[in-house]
């Protein structure tokens, strides 16, 4: 017997794969510095993606980088920008832009 809805649970894992490749080829083969953080039940901002231009940008290779928090990571002069920022957008729930 076929089962439609296995089938189509397959089918949105399938297509899950497929975006997250395109999203990932997007943001690591762009001409700008992208770095995506997990937020841990206590609100504690880990990196879990660092493409190459951060790389380039901070000489901080990715495998350095992916699990410090922002205060490890960028310099304190910096560490005010990037909380209040990170906190407009868990407040939000947007997306947000350093410029």
């Amino acid at each position: 017997m076929y089962d439609n809805k296995k089938c189509d649970k397959n089918m949105e894992h399938s297509k899950l794969i497929e975006v997250n490749a395109i999203f990932l080829a997007i943001i690591e083969n762009t001409y700008d510095a992208i770095f995506i953080f997990d937020v841990t039940p206590s609100k504690v901002c880990q990196i879990s993606w660092w493409n190459k231009i951060c790389v380039k940008q901070t000489g901080i290779n990715e495998k350095d980088a992916i699990g410090k928090t922002i205060h490890e990571i960028f310099p304190e002069r910096l560490h005010d920008l990037l909380t209040q920022g990170l906190a407009k957008c868990l407040e939000e729930k947007k997306l947000i832009i350093f410029k």
